[in-house]
């Protein structure tokens, strides 16, 4: 507001991007009452308008803070997988067969042996043999069937053929063959178990006889002595 001689005339605010020039009032008018000037005459008013309007002051800006975010832990965090480990284990079955070993056989035996000369049987010496064997608190008949023959050399040269039978009728059946000097006591010699039935079915081994001759009578001899099988029974 500008104010000339007690009277507010008032100032129109322009937009602050422009200039307003304030010109001499024209000459010739009045104004009761203000000094200096004719009566009715408004005073040249010569005045210098502001080359520009100040602009207001911006509002300051509303601060906006930002949410403080937890501190960062410098230490690593490791995440431990914990891993099952599972052995998976074959069982392999094998194919061979398996054997046992049954008790070995042993004990003393005592047979009567008959022998005959020039049969048809044997072409020199027919021989037959009777006789038992203590096998543990079992006894089982010895039988033996062979040929001998007397050689040049004053050697007697036999083979034949052997079975022994068990109470409850199983049996082991081998062939030998052995050879000793002509009057002496015998000697001992070896069968190879061929065949085996009953309990003993599928038995095989050898079994080793000692041998003790005494002379009763002519074609006949007491034998004894003491029998022992090694067997294998799948």
């Amino acid at each position: 507001m500008l104010v000339v001689g007690g009277f507010a005339l008032a100032a129109t605010r322009v937009p602050a991007t422009e200039d307003v020039a304030v010109g001499p009032a024209s000459s010739g008018s009045t104004l009761p009452g203000v000094p200096g000037s004719t009566a009715g005459t408004i005073p040249d008013v010569v005045g210098t308008a502001p080359a520009s309007v100040p602009r207001p002051a911006p509002e300051p800006s509303p601060t906006v803070t930002s949410p403080s975010l937890p501190p960062v832990s410098s230490t690593l965090i490791t995440a431990t997988t914990s891993t099952t480990s599972t052995t998976s284990t074959t069982s392999t079955t094998s194919t061979t067969p398996t054997t046992t070993t049954p008790p070995s056989l042993t004990g003393p035996y005592t047979a009567i042996e008959h022998y005959a000369l020039f049969t048809d049987r044997c072409p020199d010496i027919s021989h037959h043999l009777d006789g038992t064997v203590a096998f543990g608190a079992d006894t089982w008949t010895y039988v033996a069937d062979y040929c001998g023959q007397n050689g040049a050399d004053n050697i007697w040269r036999g083979t034949g053929l052997i079975t022994l039978t068990a109470p409850d009728g199983s049996a082991l059946a081998g062939t030998f063959q052995n050879q000793a000097a002509v009057g002496t006591s015998g000697e001992p010699f070896d069968v190879a178990i061929t065949t085996a039935t009953g309990s003993w079915s599928g038995a095989g081994g050898t079994c080793h006889i000692s041998v003790h001759l005494r002379e009763l009578q002519f074609g006949e001899q007491e034998q004894t002595g003491t029998i022992t099988c090694a067997l294998v029974q799948p």
